[in-house]
């Protein structure tokens, strides 16, 4: 359900991560960091990519989560993590 938050696990190396989306209204989604700051924002759609220029990647041990807002209604989401 919509808004939602989806956490990366923490991994013991330096990984980079995408993620692609399919909902039933038009979402947002946003890779966040640990404070909150987005380090890759969607385009709008019910079908969409993060990062359609290239993954974003992350330093071992770093939090971060998927933050993907929209009017109410349900998203599948699939994420590739890769070290």
């Amino acid at each position: 359900m919509l808004p939602t938050s989806i956490d990366l696990p923490r991994s013991e190396t330096d990984i980079c991560v995408r993620a692609v989306f399919e909902a039933t209204v038009a979402i947002v989604a946003a890779f966040v960091d640990e404070t909150g700051a987005a380090l890759d924002v969607s385009v709008a759609g019910k079908r969409t990519l993060l990062d359609a220029h290239g993954p974003v990647c992350l330093r071992k041990d770093r939090p971060a989560s998927i933050a993907v807002q929209g009017p109410r209604g349900l998203v599948r989401f699939l994420v590739w993590i890769s070290p």
